[in-house]
């Protein structure tokens, strides 16, 4: 009998050491499974910021890159439509000076101009080119006195200005009839006589002798605007 309850107090004493033995390998396992999810904790919390910040990194470089992108195309545009166009700055409306304006003046201010666009066939263009460059070699006299009004540039190269009085300035000989209206097309394709009433058209030589332009719509000011800023407007032909 005595050996039978020892046999029985040793099994009850084996389960409690079973017992405990689960027990601290239960525990072991929750202080480990603790252990790894306060570790991944401090991992993810360093790991986060470092994601985020190249995720900004990525959005500032696209951003960059699409700016680029558009600048260069612009770039491109404005160099294409000044080699292969025709450029008009000039003083809006009806302009009253004490002192003559050169075309270096309207030069000088006229690169950073933003500029209106107007669309012409290849056939116009190469019209106006060809005048251009008969008018140019006829230009021999001093032109710091003529009181430009616009500038007319055609590819970059060939350049000339139109004078408040209808002329071009520096012509070594008298304006003929095909002078004045190569002038009047001039102004009516860059929508200069937009800038003047109808009133104000009506004592202008080259309106008087050929009529206001059919495309005329005057242009309305606004309290902000000034008068005497000087306007570009830029005709190119399309692609062929």
């Amino acid at each position: 009998m005595k050996k039978y309850f020892a046999f029985i107090d040793d099994s009850k004493e084996r389960r409690k050491k079973g017992e405990r033995v689960k027990n601290v390998k239960r525990l072991a396992g929750e202080a480990e499974k603790s252990y790894l999810c306060k570790l991944k904790a401090g991992h993810m919390k360093r790991y986060l910021p470092f994601q985020q910040k190249l995720f900004m990194n990525n959005i500032i470089n696209s951003v960059i890159l699409g700016i680029t992108i558009v600048l260069m195309s612009n770039c491109a545009s404005r160099h294409a439509l000044l080699v292969n166009g025709i450029s008009f700055v000039y003083l809006p409306g009806e302009v009253d000076t004490s002192i003559p304006i050169s075309g270096d003046i309207i030069r000088k201010h006229c690169e950073f101009l933003d500029a209106d666009t107007v669309i012409i066939t290849y056939r116009e263009y190469t019209a106006i080119r060809q005048k251009a460059e008969d008018v140019v070699k006829c230009i021999t006299e001093d032109v710091t006195a003529c009181d430009t009004r616009m500038l007319v540039s055609i590819d970059s190269v060939t350049s000339f200005c139109i004078s408040a009085e209808n002329l071009i300035c520096g012509l070594n000989r008298k304006m003929n009839e095909e002078d004045s209206l190569f002038l009047y097309k001039l102004k009516s394709l860059s929508s200069y006589y937009n800038f003047y009433s109808k009133e104000g058209l009506s004592h202008d030589p080259l309106v008087q002798r050929y009529g206001i332009p059919n495309d005329y719509q005057p242009v309305q000011y606004s309290k902000h605007q000034k008068k005497d800023e000087l306007k570009k407007v830029v005709a190119f032909y399309p692609p062929q």
